[in-house]
């Protein structure tokens, strides 16, 4: 018995990542301010992104409420919806 319904199922079972996956990618690396990460995600409405080292190997992500909890324990107030 699937977790789905039978119509999602269906639709889904010939979908492959690549026909759903947003590209190109954005990134940022691990020397990226914050601020210009919230920036980034503002500008293009997107709830993460994948930090990536000299190489463009993956080395983590970053996501909203990361950030906001990060401004948060700084003692920022949330003035911008992410």
């Amino acid at each position: 018995m699937s977790a789905y319904p039978p119509e999602l199922e269906l639709a889904l079972k010939n979908q492959v990542a690549a026909s759903v996956m947003s590209s190109p990618v954005i990134t940022v690396t691990p020397d990226t301010p914050v601020s210009a990460a919230v920036e980034l995600m503002i500008a293009r409405r997107i709830k993460r992104l994948p930090v990536v080292d000299a190489d463009h190997r993956l080395v983590g992500m970053v996501g909203r409420a990361a950030l906001l909890k990060s401004a948060e324990s700084e003692g920022y107030e949330r003035v911008v919806p992410l």
